[in-house]
């Protein structure tokens, strides 16, 4: 038996959690890999010195961040993008710090980029 609210195992035969006063289920639900509701996506890329930018410049003002992905180089066949994902109070702030960050998605520059 578990505790819903606090994820505390208990011994069979007892209904209630002692510390939350909630009903016992015999199984706790499959915990999600999903953002909390207060993040919001900022940007994806797959260009590691991007990913190490990005996570600086916000590390270093401060800005809530999580990001998905992080490790996609890992994951051949299956690659997808990194993902950064901030507080949604703090999203408006996070826009203005990468709005001059010339990102290259892939890490390569397109002919026009050239200099």
């Amino acid at each position: 038996m578990f505790c819903p609210e606090c994820k505390m195992e208990y011994n069979p035969g007892i209904r209630i959690c002692a510390d939350c006063g909630v009903a016992l289920v015999s199984e706790l639900p499959k915990e999600s890999h999903k953002l909390k509701h207060d993040y919001s996506f900022l940007v994806e890329t797959m260009n590691l010195a991007d990913i190490a930018l990005l996570e600086s410049v916000l590390k270093g003002s401060g800005i809530q961040y999580q990001i998905l992905g992080e490790n996609f180089n890992l994951m051949q066949p299956l690659v997808a993008p990194a993902k950064f994902y901030v507080q949604d109070n703090q999203l408006e702030d996070a826009k203005k710090l990468i709005q001059d960050v010339e990102l290259r998605y892939m890490g390569v520059s397109s002919p026009d980029e050239e200099d």
